[in-house]
């Protein structure tokens, strides 16, 4: 496997495990927070479709 290959996975790996702690932490706060509490659902969303 080539170096190149090597820093793909690598990159992706640490990506996921980064931005699905992200969405899980957001997430778990969103859905126990009253929907009128919440001050970042629209940077949410767009964090969710750039994504």
């Amino acid at each position: 496997m080539s170096f190149q290959e090597k820093s793909a996975i690598a990159t992706l790996g640490g990506l996921l495990l980064v931005y699905g702690a992200y969405f899980a932490i957001v997430g778990r706060w969103m859905a126990a927070s009253p929907v009128n509490e919440i001050a970042y659902q629209p940077l949410m969303i767009i964090a969710v479709v750039a994504w």
